[in-house]
């Protein structure tokens, strides 16, 4: 696993989606803060969130090289490509969070992940509000005509959401419940 350090800014691989393919870059972000929250910093006071190089776009472009600077808007979804593991925050506080299974239309892309909302919240009403313009899902899988992503965190860029809803669990089948009791006796 590997560890991130303590002074200056740290170069954190992402990989950032717009509606013409995918940016892998480098994020300068200060020690200790977390992604999600370097991104919604960006959005909130530049025009531009800078990618350092080696910059590579899929599909291929002009734009391969150095440094690369994208429009926090252009942006559908990041992901972080480096190894980093988070540490385990505060129990009490993570006891305060459920995960909500939920799934999205971004553009071409279907992705489907768990957002953390406050226990006895509505997920869908939770993300609707816009504090701030990216909001983070786990466990993500994303599938779309050119490429299937899965990732342990994904940032969202709440303006490019076309469809979100939440998935609720299968209930179970009272009948097969009755079948298997019944079975038991």
């Amino acid at each position: 696993m590997a560890e991130r350090g303590t002074s200056g800014p740290e170069r954190r691989s992402v990989r950032a989606f717009t509606r013409r393919g995918s940016v892998d870059g480098h994020l300068l972000v200060q020690p200790g803060a977390s992604t999600l929250h370097s991104l919604n910093a960006v959005a909130e006071r530049r025009s531009f969130l800078m990618l350092h190089g080696p910059v590579c776009c899929e599909p291929p472009s002009a734009f391969d090289g150095s440094v690369l600077a994208i429009a926090p808007d252009a942006i559908l979804c990041v992901v972080e490509l480096s190894e980093w593991i988070p540490r385990r925050g505060d129990a009490f506080e993570a006891g305060r969070f459920r995960r909500c299974p939920v799934r999205l239309q971004l553009a071409d892309l279907v992705v489907d992940g768990f957002a953390h909302v406050p226990q006895g919240t509505n997920a869908l009403e939770r993300l609707d509000h816009d504090r701030h313009p990216f909001f983070a899902l786990t466990s993500v899988s994303a599938v779309g005509p050119h490429s299937h992503v899965t990732a342990p965190f994904m940032a969202i860029h709440r303006r490019h959401v076309e469809l979100l809803q939440r998935i609720d669990p299968v209930p179970a089948d009272d009948t097969e419940a009755a079948i298997d009791l019944e079975a038991a006796d």
